[in-house]
C-alpha cells in the first residue's frame, strides 16, 4: 500500500477542481476551536498546506500566519481560496485576511446589501470570472461573516513594482527575437552534440515536466543518475528527508498498525466520556470524507490519547506511523521541488562527456533562467542563485559557448542586437525582484502592526507564491511561524491577467465599485 505517493506540487500546474457550495463548508465545522497547526488541514477538494516554516523556539507569544498563495485570474483557484477561508473562519474564528496590492480597508461587504443575497452572489461570480475580484472579496461579498480584508501593501513601493513589471514588455518586445534564435540553436544542436545517455536524461526531465512520469519514480531516476554521475545527495537535505520517508514507508507494516490502533481505541473507550471522545469521533468520519488530511486525524488522534494519560509510545506501531506522518507533513514540497531542479541541472553537467556537451548544457540553462527572468518568472532559486553570483545574464557569454558549436554544425546562430545592450536590458528587469524583495518588508510590518491592533494571533494572507520564502525568513525572525496553502488550480490566461492588473491599476476604487454594481449580460 503506498501512503506517501507524493505527487508534483500543483502549484502552477493545472488541476481538476470539484465543484462546490461555500456553504457546505459550514457543515463540515460545526463549533470553532482553537488553532493548532499540528492539526490543521485543508479539505483536499479545496487544496493543501504545501509548506510550513515553523519558528525554532516558539512561546506564547508566537504568531501564526496562514498563507494562501494567490494563482492571479484562476476561477477555480480562487473559488477554493474563498473556500479555505471560510473553512478557517468557520472553524477558527479567523476574521483578519491581509491582502497584497492594497492599503489599509479593503474587501467588498458594503455591497452585501445592494439587490439581495442572490444578486450579491450572481454580481460576484461574474466579476471572479471576469478577474476583477479575487477569492477574498468573493467571500466578502457573498457572506454574512464579519471578515477584515485589510491592504498590507506600502503603495509607493508597488507602484513602483507596477511600473518595473510594466517596463519589462517593452524589454520582452526588444529581446525576445534574440532568444527565439538562441533557442532554435540549442534545439537543433541538441542532436549534433548530446551523447545517447545526456539524451536519455533530457527525455527523463522533459517527461517529468510533461507530467508523464510520476514524482516517486522520477526521483528513483534521478538517483541512479546521480550516482553514475558521481554525485553526493547529501546537500540536498529535504530531498533526503523524503528518500528517509521513503524508506520507512517500505518496510511499514499497516496490518500491525492497524491493530495497535484498535488496542488504543479499546482503552479510550474504557477511559474517556463521550464529550472526550466527540472530537476524534467526528474528524473520523471527516477522513473517511475526504474533508480533513490523515495527518490531521492522528494528530488529534495523539492529542485525545495525551489527554487521557496515554503514553502513544505504549502502542509501539501506531506511534512510529504517528511519527511518519508528523516528518511527512513537515516536508516542504517547495524546497524538494527546488532541491530537484538544481539536482537534474547538476546531473546534466556531471554526465557531459565533451567540452562541446558541456558548454551546451550551460549555455541552455543560462538561456532558460534568462528567458524566466524576460518573462518576469524568475523562480526564487534563480533569484537567490542571481543574489549570490551576479552572473548568468550575459548574452555574449552564451554565443562564446555556442557559436563554435554551431559553426562546426553549420546551424544558423546570429545576433540581430547588440549583446551588450541586450545584457544591460536583461539586468534592468532585476529591478522588479529587488522591489518585491522591499515590498516584502514592508508588508512584515504592516502586518505584524494590523495582527497587533485586532490583537489576534493567527491571521490569513492571500499572496502570490514568489513571496513565499522571503516572506517566511523575514516572518520566522519576529517569533511568527508560516503555513503555506496551496489551492487547486485550473487554467491561467496569463494574457487576460496582464490586461485586468492594468486595467486595476488605472481605476480609482470609487470607481471599480460604480462598475462592479450593474449585471448586464
Amino acid at each position: 500500500m503506498k501512503i506517501l505517493q507524493c505527487c508534483r506540487p500543483q502549484w502552477g500546474v493545472g488541476a481538476f477542481v470539484v465543484a462546490f457550495s461555500l456553504s457546505a463548508v459550514a457543515s463540515v465545522y460545526a463549533s470553532k476551536s482553537s488553532f493548532n497547526s499540528e492539526m490543521f488541514s485543508v479539505q483536499p477538494r479545496y487544496g493543501s498546506v504545501s509548506a510550513q516554516y515553523p519558528v525554532l523556539v516558539p512561546n506564547d507569544e508566537t504568531k501564526t500566519l496562514i498563507l494562501i498563495q494567490d494563482a492571479h485570474l484562476n476561477y477555480e483557484a480562487h473559488k477554493n481560496i474563498a473556500a479555505i477561508l471560510e473553512q478557517l473562519h468557520i472553524q477558527y474564528g479567523l476574521r483578519l485576511i491581509l491582502i497584497e496590492s492594497a492599503d489599509g480597508q479593503t474587501g467588498m461587504s458594503h455591497l452585501r446589501g445592494i439587490g439581495g443575497k442572490e444578486y450579491a452572489i450572481q454580481l460576484a461570480e461574474r466579476y471572479l470570472k471576469s478577474g476583477m475580484i479575487s477569492g477574498d472579496e468573493y467571500l466578502d461579498m457573498t457572506s454574512d461573516y464579519p471578515l477584515t480584508l485589510w491592504g498590507i501593501e506600502d503603495m509607493d513601493l508597488y507602484d513602483q513594482n507596477f511600473e518595473a513589471y510594466e517596463d519589462a514588455e517593452q524589454v520582452r518586445e526588444q529581446l525576445q527575437p534574440l532568444f527565439d534564435n538562441l533557442n532554435e540553436a540549442i534545439a537543433a544542436l541538441k542532436v549534433k552534440v548530446a551523447s545517447p545517455k545526456l539524451l536519455e536524461i533530457e527525455a527523463q526531465v522533459a517527461a517529468f515536466d510533461e507530467g508523464t512520469v510520476s514524482f516517486n519514480d522520477y526521483l528513483d531516476n534521478l538517483k541512479i543518475l546521480a550516482k553514475n554521475a558521481n554525485l553526493s545527495l547529501e546537500p540536498y537535505a529535504e530531498l533526503q528527508s523524503y528518500f528517509n520517508l521513503q524508506q520507512q514507508e517500505s518496510i511499514m507494516d499497516m496490518e500491525s498498525i492497524g491493530e495497535s490502533q484498535r488496542s488504543l481505541y479499546q482503552v479510550l473507550q474504557k477511559r474517556a466520556d463521550a464529550a472526550a471522545l466527540r472530537p476524534i469521533l467526528e474528524m473520523g468520519k471527516q477522513l473517511k470524507a475526504g474533508q480533513v488530511s490523515r495527518h490531521a486525524f492522528y494528530m488529534q488522534l495523539a492529542q485525545t490519547a495525551q489527554d487521557q494519560g496515554l503514553k502513544m509510545t505504549d502502542f509501539p506501531a501506531l506511534s512510529g506511523y504517528v511519527g511518519y506522518l508528523k516528518q511527512k507533513n513537515g516536508l516542504s514540497f517547495k524546497a524538494i521541488s527546488d532541491e530537484l531542479r538544481v539536482l537534474q541541472n547538476e546531473i546534466r553537467l556531471g554526465s557531459a562527456q565533451s567540452p562541446a556537451e558541456a558548454n551546451w548544457i550551460k549555455a541552455q540553462l543560462a538561456i532558460a533562467s534568462a528567458e524566466r527572468l524576460l518573462n518576469l518568472k524568475w523562480l526564487p532559486h534563480d533569484w537567490e542563485s542571481y543574489k549570490q553570483t551576479q552572473s548568468g545574464l550575459d548574452p555574449l557569454q552564451w554565443f562564446v559557448m555556442l557559436k563554435p558549436l554551431c559553426q562546426q554544425h553549420q546551424i544558423e546562430l546570429t545576433a540581430a542586437i547588440d549583446l551588450q545592450e541586450a545584457e544591460a536590458s536583461l539586468k534592468e528587469l532585476v529591478r522588479f525582484y529587488e522591489l518585491v524583495e522591499k515590498r516584502n518588508v514592508a508588508i512584515l510590518d504592516r502586518s505584524l502592526e494590523k495582527m497587533k491592533t485586532e490583537n489576534t494571533q493567527v491571521a490569513a494572507m492571500v499572496m502570490g507564491g514568489f513571496h513565499t520564502q522571503g516572506l517566511a525568513e523575514l516572518f520566522n525572525a519576529h517569533n511568527t511561524q508560516l503555513l503555506v496553502v496551496s489551492p487547486n488550480v485550473g487554467e491561467t490566461n496569463d494574457e487576460q491577467y496582464h490586461k485586468i492588473l492594468k486595467y486595476k491599476q488605472g481605476v480609482s476604487q470609487a470607481r471599480f465599485d460604480e462598475l462592479l454594481l450593474p449585471v448586464s449580460e
